[in-house]
């Protein structure tokens, strides 16, 4: 029986709850699911210590990249190299990591919240503020990471203190690099954020994730929930178009948007380990396990 590897990180180790749903219908096509930890799987001579009969590498829950970014975009490289299918591809991840993505696809009509990425390097204060604060709508930004996940420092801060606010910008750089200013988008708050699941180019399923009262933040790590959503036909339409925008032939996806009126707004397009949320849509899982298998096959 083949093997596919699902990639974890070491304060992930195990298979996620939603990605087990997965392992009995690979079985099923005969083949075994396992576990390889990014970041303390074996490596010798700069190769991955893969079994002689692992068939493909799928990303999956590589949660800790974001504090260990160097070390993953070496590990990347040693991936490459391995010469095994890899989903999705190790590029659109590499691309994926870093969320200045969100200015590229707004020069492809994809709306997102207003957005200025201050460098590390060479953090551009004047036009910060000449270009982009003293337009920005709204009493309140958002102020995050560049490279970031579960809502990891990440504030909503006033936009008046100019002092402040690039205190608190550069004590973010410091710890973090490239910091991330974007318009606040109320919405999330009392409607909440959506997220439709791609599988295989099609979509999936969708859910409604809510924060807990008085936070911003919709993460479960922040006390927010998720329930099951059925979107309309234009929504679906909407969110199709976001995911088609990059243009790349994708294992799965999920687009998480904030509708504001009858559009909806890109927060994230995530292409690297997003979780899937299976459970909340029966059959999913073995779409899932078939679109991989179907994978393998073609590159065999």
């Amino acid at each position: 029986m083949q093997k596919i590897g699902f990639i974890t990180s070491s304060e992930d180790s195990h298979l996620t709850t939603d990605d087990l749903r997965v392992k009995e219908p690979l079985r099923k096509l005969g083949f075994e699911l396992f576990p390889v930890s990014w970041d303390e799987f074996p490596i010798s001579q700069g190769a991955l210590q893969l079994p002689d009969n692992c068939a493909a590498l799928v990303f999956r829950s590589c949660w800790n990249y974001h504090v260990k970014y160097l070390e993953f975009l070496s590990w990347l490289q040693i991936l490459s190299a391995a010469r095994i299918p890899v989903f999705n591809s190790i590029e659109i991840s590499r691309w994926n990591l870093h969320k200045k993505y969100l200015l590229e696809l707004e020069q492809k009509n994809i709306p997102v919240p207003r957005t200025f990425c201050l460098r590390g390097e060479d953090a551009n204060f004047r036009d910060f503020f000449s270009q982009f604060l003293a337009k920005l709508p709204g009493a309140e930004l958002v102020l995050k990471p560049a490279i970031s996940m579960n809502g990891e420092d990440t504030f909503l801060l006033p936009k008046t203190d100019e002092k402040s606010l690039v205190e608190s910008i550069q004590i973010l750089q410091s710890k973090r690099g490239d910091v991330l200013v974007q318009e606040f988008l109320p919405e999330i708050q009392s409607v909440g954020e959506l997220s439709f699941i791609f599988i295989d180019g099609q979509f999936s399923h969708a859910l409604r994730k809510q924060a807990k009262a008085g936070e911003f933040r919709i993460h479960v790590e922040h006390g927010g929930r998720r329930e099951a959503f059925q979107p309309s036909p234009f929504q679906i339409a909407q969110a199709e178009a976001i995911y088609k925008s990059i243009q790349e032939d994708l294992l799965f996806a999920r687009v998480d948007v904030v509708e504001r009126g009858d559009q909806l707004i890109l927060l994230e397009l995530e292409v690297i380990d997003p979780m899937l949320y299976f459970g909340i849509a029966p059959g999913a899982e073995t779409r899932f396990a078939e679109a991989i298998a179907a994978r393998i096959r073609e590159n065999t």
